[in-house]
């Protein structure tokens, strides 16, 4: 492990592993994840083992490898790493007969991964080899909130940068190194490019494509990230996403497929789209889209449901529109909106 993340030590990635941690803790695992692809390829690696090994919970080496291998898509030269790896599993199986593999084998399964993840990830993403120690300088973008920005990539691909959010990409991009990692929200539109997929991580998602049109969502206060296809088609881990159609994936790797909503990329018009969402969780988004600070006066007010849409203005704009909506009473002080019931 590099040394961006080598200050978090194995037992407290287990327990994100398992969703056992708490959300300080799982958002501090996850911004490590954010600033080293490194250590978020070991992650995805480590989880794919897990969702294997559920499936065979008795750890049968050859059925876990030719599930492993067919669901990545590994080469040959991934093929043979692995291998050799699942006989050493084996070995440990039978040292720890009868126990899942959750409780005993995270030390194992991290010495697995970081034998092959660099061959595994690179051939998956289509980069060149690189040294698991070797520094990725990257180019940042940021939005603060009620900030959205358009970003052009080297090879004429765009990214729709929404509030409050960040993406680093390597300087090196244009010598196919196209790999970006995004905390927040984006709506990405990719360029086809022969040979060489387009990788985008974010949170416990690494979505890979050739030539689409998509968002992905993962702020470091949620619970899920989500891929949303508005075009073409995108791979996250072995599931296909074709146009229309979203997954949503937790932060112990379970995922969720169901069908797309358009107003999930209502942001790059500047349009903020909700559909029956309490008022209390609202809130949160509404914060990072207008840089308000909304509080409520009465806690009652929370279950309240929102739907409809928010251009982006200013706060003397949502405060119009939580008056009308609820037919509430809000008093503005600086950022500060305080919404009472009439």
């Amino acid at each position: 492990m590099t040394d961006e993340h080598s200050v978090i030590d194995d037992a407290t990635i287990a327990a994100y592993l398992d969703g056992d941690l708490s959300p300080d803790e799982a958002a501090r695992v996850e911004r490590a994840v954010a600033k080293d692809a490194r250590f978020a390829e070991e992650l995805d690696g480590m989880r794919e083992l897990l969702t294997m090994s559920i499936r065979y919970p008795r750890w049968d080496g050859k059925q876990l490898w030719n599930a492993f291998a067919e669901d990545t898509g590994l080469g040959t030269e991934a093929k043979g790493a692995l291998q050799g790896s699942l006989r050493r599993a084996r070995q440990h199986e039978r040292a720890y007969a009868g126990q899942t593999l959750r409780r005993w084998a995270w030390p194992m399964l991290a010495a697995m991964v970081a034998g092959i993840v660099v061959i595994v990830a690179s051939w998956n993403a289509g980069v060149s080899h690189r040294s698991s120690r070797e520094a990725v300088s990257m180019s940042t973008y940021t939005t603060g909130n009620g900030q959205r920005a358009t970003i052009t990539l080297p090879d004429g691909s765009t990214v729709v940068l929404n509030v409050a959010s960040r993406l680093e990409v390597p300087t090196d991009y244009a010598a196919g190194h196209r790999v970006v990692q995004l905390v927040g929200e984006g709506l990405f539109t990719v360029l086809p490019h022969s040979g060489t997929p387009f990788t985008v991580i974010a949170g416990s998602v690494t979505a890979r494509v050739l030539g689409t049109s998509f968002v992905v969502r993962h702020y470091p206060a949620d619970t899920t990230a989500t891929v949303v296809v508005r075009e073409g088609k995108v791979a996250v881990r072995s599931m296909v996403l074709t146009a229309a159609r979203q997954l949503v994936v937790s932060r112990t790797g379970m995922m969720r497929v169901g069908q797309a909503d358009p107003s999930q990329f209502s942001f790059v018009t500047g349009v903020l789209s909700f559909d029956g969402v309490p008022l209390r969780d609202a809130i949160v988004v509404l914060d990072r889209w207008f840089d308000a600070d909304v509080r409520l006066g009465d806690t009652a007010l929370g279950a309240r449901q929102v739907s409809g849409g928010f251009t982006a203005g200013s706060l003397s704009d949502l405060t119009e529109s939580l008056e009308l909506m609820f037919n509430a009473r809000v008093v503005r002080d600086g950022r500060v909106l305080t919404v009472y019931p009439r």
